[in-house]
């Protein structure tokens, strides 16, 4: 399962209002990883970047309709939900701690784990890290409609994805927080430092943390977008992370993409 973001970073890049033939051309080579394709497909949403090709136009896949479907229709899990034999894409509900489609929509998520060549107790250990980020859209994205879930297996690894168009990182933090003067910051702090917006001793803040613990034992790959920034974890090599903090167009709201591999 590849995880490569060039795609989004190269069609983003382009400050006109005329696509190049030859960037659309490398779309229809595009990854078949979730993460690329819903990034794409929030930031071309954005006012700055409505004149980039639509995913569809891009490539021509079950997943990039389905993307595209669960972005325009509604909200809720009953009237968005797209399933197919390896992946799953869906809106967020607004409450999740007593819904039982959400609920079942995260025990598809463990079995798809599993089906990935995951132990179990790993494949729980996936979904209860994306509990965690969703009940960060929840919490703080100020948007928690606007939220996409997804996930993907393949023989050997498993994806996972949630994206918002919310307020961002940066936003969320400044009220507490005035001293992260840019997203990078922000970003960085929040994903690696456990920082949240809600008074401290609460219990808040520790769900990135459970991904990161449950990463460095999986030899994943994340990344994380909101603002101007990007932040890429990688822990395929001796099963310890290492990070990389790019500048990138704006994103508004906040990405997750988690990538996990059982080799």
């Amino acid at each position: 399962m590849d995880f490569q973001f060039s795609h989004v970073d190269a069609l983003t890049a382009i400050p006109t209002l005329q696509v190049p033939p030859s960037l659309q051309r490398l779309g229809r080579l595009w990854p078949s990883s979730l993460g690329p394709i819903i990034e794409y497909a929030y930031l071309r949403r954005q006012r700055e970047f409505v004149h980039l090709p639509a995913l569809t136009n891009l490539m021509n896949s079950a997943m990039a309709q389905a993307v595209e479907h669960a972005l325009h229709n509604g909200t809720g899990l009953q009237n968005t939900t797209i399933k197919a034999q390896d992946f799953e894409i869906a809106h967020l509900p607004s409450e999740i701690a007593q819904n039982e489609m959400w609920r079942a929509f995260i025990r598809r998520l463990v079995d798809a784990g599993k089906r990935a060549s995951f132990q179990d107790f790993v494949a729980k250990a996936l979904g209860g890290a994306f509990v965690e980020l969703a009940n960060n859209a929840i919490d703080h994205s100020e948007r928690p409609n606007s939220t996409c879930i997804a996930y993907r297996c393949v023989e050997g690894a498993f994806e996972m994805v949630i994206a918002d168009a919310g307020i961002g990182i940066r936003a969320s933090l400044f009220p507490k927080y005035p001293s992260l003067i840019d997203d990078q910051t922000a970003l960085e702090n929040a994903l690696t430092m456990g920082i949240t917006r809600y008074p401290d001793g609460t219990g808040h803040g520790t769900g990135f943390r459970t991904v990161f613990d449950a990463l460095a034992s999986l030899g994943g790959t994340l990344r994380f977008r909101s603002g101007v920034a990007a932040l890429v974890l990688d822990g395929t090599q001796f099963r310890s992370l290492t990070r990389k903090l790019l500048q990138r167009n704006h994103f508004q709201g906040f990405v997750a993409t988690i990538c996990c591999r059982t080799d």
